[in-house]
């Protein structure tokens, strides 16, 4: 009888697993509950159309006063309606200047910039459903 009494009862194996799937399951909830207001807020700022639409200056010259702008496939259906042209100077101070025009998909146009000089540097950022989208593609350099 002594002997029974001094035996130490431990935890049986089922009820230690079912502890530990508990703390899990509660470790994961508490990750989710800080980490998701994080992943909502980031996504509110992002247009499916903006991240499948692409837009890249595909020439320019000193000769000329025209930026030749290219809309790359993929994207929504609906053409693009404007374009911001970002220019860099040589000593690194931009202008951004607005162009109305449609481009379709796999469409090029020009656009007439008053002067163009050597070192000069064009980017563009399409607008697509009255939403600027960011620039993606790398800037062009202007040659003589």
């Amino acid at each position: 009888m002594i002997k029974n009494m001094l035996r130490k009862k431990g935890v049986s194996a089922v009820v230690a697993n079912v502890l530990i799937i508990l703390l899990v399951v509660v470790g994961v909830a508490l990750i989710w509950a800080a980490v998701r207001p994080a992943i909502e807020t980031g996504a509110e700022g992002i247009q499916a159309d903006c991240v499948t639409t692409s837009v890249e200056v595909q020439s320019c010259a000193v000769a000329g006063t025209v930026v030749t702008v290219k809309r790359n496939a993929g994207g929504p259906s609906s053409d693009v309606t404007e374009v911001r042209l970002v220019k860099t100077d040589s000593s690194g101070d931009s202008v951004t200047s607005h162009g109305s025009l449609t481009l379709g998909a796999l469409e090029t146009e020009d656009i007439d910039v008053p002067t163009i000089k050597s070192g000069d540097s064009y980017n563009v950022a399409a607008v697509v459903d009255g939403t600027v989208c960011e620039v993606l593609s790398q800037p062009t350099t202007c040659t003589a």
